[in-house]
């Protein structure tokens, strides 16, 4: 009960924080991936994207402090073109790639990958390239 009054990063450093290594590798085989520092950097960096937002903070261009890990070998798909995102950690693209192959696992049914293409499509200043998204992005499998 008390977790879910807990912030998201209050369970970024608990998840962190957990000894057994059982327990965070079941967590992490349930999202697909295959090291378990993998899921501790997406939460670590979900949070500090969160505060940015929740704090009214500018993030299209920003050069976020929390690189993200992009994984090699993901069990479900991930946004292509691995080897660009590895090079811009620090953008924001890669990092809603990781927000996007999250909420794919947890609801099919999201709408979160249509909504950030009408609100970019919107956007009269069309900065993608400055938040490191590629130039044919949405031509890409995992966006449709």
């Amino acid at each position: 009960m008390s977790l879910e009054v807990s912030s998201f990063g209050v369970l970024s450093i608990l998840f962190q924080n957990l000894k057994r290594a059982e327990e965070k590798k079941k967590m992490t085989t349930y999202y697909g991936l295959n090291k378990v520092d993998i899921l501790e950097n997406w939460m670590h960096s979900f949070s500090d994207i969160r505060n940015i937002c929740a704090h009214h903070g500018r993030l299209w261009n920003r050069r976020l402090t929390t690189h993200i890990t992009i994984p090699n070998n993901p069990i479900y798909k991930f946004a292509a073109n691995r080897s660009l995102l590895q090079l811009t950690p620090y953008k924001l693209y890669p990092n809603i790639c990781a927000m996007v192959y999250v909420l794919n696992i947890v609801d099919t049914n999201h709408t979160f990958k249509q909504d950030l293409k009408n609100l970019l499509y919107s956007c009269p200043l069309n900065q993608e390239r400055e938040m490191g998204f590629p130039q044919n992005w949405k031509d890409d499998e995992f966006w449709i």
